[in-house]
């Protein structure tokens, strides 16, 4: 039995195998969570040998790993690279990481599991899912920021048609992730909310006029469809103008604003769809501020009599009908 000298600060430890005495780290053991010291009971060289005995047994070709002045030689292609871990998996690893990458590739092949690692040549990148090559630029292959070159790992053509297949699951994940983050992110997303407000107050004023209108109509049980983009579609139809009157809306004094008007009120049953909701200025003598929830023809009629009511009325109409055509909604 022979004796390795040691530190009196560091344990000793007799491996299993040779009966040598080493010091109980990690440069003369492997690790093995298992055991209590977290050491295999075997040193490194005897650990080595026993692998290269059980390859021989199943006809498999050792692999050797050879290190000299810093540079470690790869038992595949036989090159000698800079022993770090910029070119090889592991300290241990005998495949510098191209070898490795091809190993793995034809051992997921044979298995039929998965698709298969990344591959690179030059300025081409091959999918690792139909395994084509193509330049790789984002014309071919999708962002993705935790890949090394910044690249998804399939070709544009393979991500999208996964997608598709795999629409609602991928949907479901995204959502309940997105919930995730928000819970745990609720004074981010409080201060975000409070800043975007004071920069845009105009617009969080027509939102909370939404907001206020949808809140009503669905404790009303009215229908609730109008979007973002049926506003900028209903205010490029009437060029940004008063549905009634024709003044430009948020005229540059400040005077008056744009406000989206239910032609039948939400009182009298009035839905938030396209086919009901026109611009009308608000403000200094605004059609809005005198519609309020007056019924339009009545309204039309005090406001500028009955033959103009009967134009405004025709014109409003032919929106109205304009816009149920855009939908394909029946009349």
């Amino acid at each position: 039995m022979t004796t390795q000298d040691s530190t009196p600060d560091v344990p000793l430890k007799q491996c299993s195998k040779c009966k040598k005495i080493l010091p109980a780290t990690k440069e003369y053991f492997n690790s093995k969570s298992n055991r209590k010291d977290g050491l295999c009971p075997n040193c490194r060289v005897c650990s080595a040998t026993a692998r290269r005995e059980r390859a021989r047994a199943k006809g498999i070709k050792p692999k050797v790993t050879r290190r000299k002045d810093g540079l470690r030689k790869c038992a595949q292609c036989q090159k000698w690279f800079p022993d770090t871990g910029e070119f090889f998996p592991s300290k241990t690893s005998a495949y510098c990481f191209p070898c490795r990458r091809d190993y793995e590739r034809e051992k997921r092949r044979e298995q039929g599991v998965g698709p298969v690692p990344q591959r690179r040549k030059g300025d081409q990148k091959q999918c690792s899912h139909c395994e084509r090559w193509f330049p790789a630029t984002g014309e071919y292959f999708n962002k993705r920021s935790n890949s090394d070159d910044g690249l998804h790992y399939w070709c544009k053509e393979c991500d999208i048609a996964y997608y598709h297949e795999n629409k609602d699951r991928l949907r479901d994940n995204k959502k309940a992730a997105d919930n995730r983050w928000r819970e745990k992110n609720v004074e981010q997303i409080r201060t975000y909310k409070r800043e975007w407000g004071q920069k845009y107050p105009d617009k969080v004023k027509r939102l909370r006029r939404v907001a206020a209108n949808r809140r009503r109509a669905r404790k009303e049980n009215l229908p609730d469809t109008f979007t973002s983009d049926d506003f900028k579609r209903m205010m490029k139809y009437w060029h940004g103008c008063c549905a009634v009157c024709g003044r430009q809306l948020n005229d540059l004094f400040g005077e008056r604003k744009a406000a989206m008007d239910h032609w039948t009120p939400i009182a009298r049953g009035g839905p938030t769809t396209p086919d009901n909701i026109l611009p009308l200025c608000h403000g200094i003598d605004g059609c809005n501020n005198s519609k309020s929830g007056k019924l339009p023809e009545e309204w039309l009629i005090n406001k500028v009599g009955k033959r103009k009511a009967k134009q405004i009325l025709e014109r409003i109409r032919t929106y109205f009908e304009w816009v149920r055509e855009q939908n394909n909604e029946p009349a």
